[in-house]
């Protein structure tokens, strides 16, 4: 059975992902209360947009929680909260008592480092990074990050798992952003940096990359599918490794004015709703 702490889009993405594929899952809502009607609602809109036909198994796979004494059973535990150390590490710690001795424990971090967020709360023999792609049903890699420290006879079951939900896994040692948002995000900087200059616009810098780079998506519409303000705390995580980085403003300036990118309508694009 698999446990998965938090409850907003990662975690449901997470949850429906291994429950179609036939697996027990308890999802954990942390800090907001999750009705089994809004993850119906949730299930039904990803069942159609992908065109599942197993929506009753789905929910019938998935127990939803708002106490973590249903992880009891769980072997492996994926924390999905925001991106945030200290929220991240407080979940743990709350969970904790309530979690099986032997159970593998995981983040789905995209930036901060495994070490970081485990430290002082667990041995480091069973912990492990799972960065899961947003949208989960469509992205088909995972990154597993590890420590020195982490059993790899945890790490093999694991990947066996992942592998059960045709996921593509790569196994990385332990580092902030990991391997694609160390490559990936502060290229998407650089884009804004170059519209904060006034080099070229939003649009012309995507179809630069597009067309030029023949990338599926420019860097600027695709911060706004991660989220500006998730793009903000990779780069800030990253800057604290690299010095050198110098952070955009115009992104900065996004996240401030809560133009986060389709999840509140309105990034560097605007969507409708």
């Amino acid at each position: 059975m698999i446990g998965i702490i938090g409850a907003g889009t990662m975690g449901k993405g997470i949850a429906i992902e291994f429950a179609r594929f036939g697996n027990k899952v308890v999802l954990v809502s942390y800090q907001r209360h999750l009705s089994e009607d809004a993850l119906h609602i949730e299930v039904e809109r990803i069942t159609d947009k992908f065109n599942f036909q197993n929506r009753d198994q789905i929910l019938e796979n998935i127990k939803t929680a708002n106490e973590f004494n249903l992880l009891a059973d769980c072997e492996l535990i994926i924390e999905a909260v925001s991106e945030d150390l200290n929220l991240k590490r407080n979940a743990f710690i709350e969970a904790l008592p309530y979690i099986n001795p032997s159970a593998v424990l995981s983040s789905n971090t995209s930036s901060l480092s495994i070490r970081e967020i485990f430290k002082g709360i667990i041995e480091f023999n069973r912990v492990i990074g799972l960065h899961f792609f947003n949208p989960v049903q469509i992205m088909k890699l995972v990154e597993l990050s590890y420590l020195d420290e982490t059993n790899f006879e945890k790490i093999v079951p694991v990947t066996n798992l992942l592998v059960s939900i045709e996921k593509e896994v790569v196994r990385v040692k332990d580092t902030p952003g990991f391997i694609v948002n160390r490559l990936l995000i502060p290229m998407i900087n650089e884009a804004a940096k170059i519209v904060e200059d006034g080099i070229a616009t939003v649009e012309d810098v995507d179809r630069a990359m597009k067309f030029g780079a023949n990338h599926p998506m420019g860097p600027l519409k695709l911060s706004d599918l991660i989220g500006n303000d998730i793009t903000l705390a990779i780069i800030e995580a990253l800057k604290l490794k690299n010095s050198n980085i110098d952070v955009s403003k115009e992104l900065i300036k996004k996240v401030k004015d809560r133009k986060l990118g389709r999840k509140t309508g309105i990034g560097f694009y605007e969507y409708k709703k």
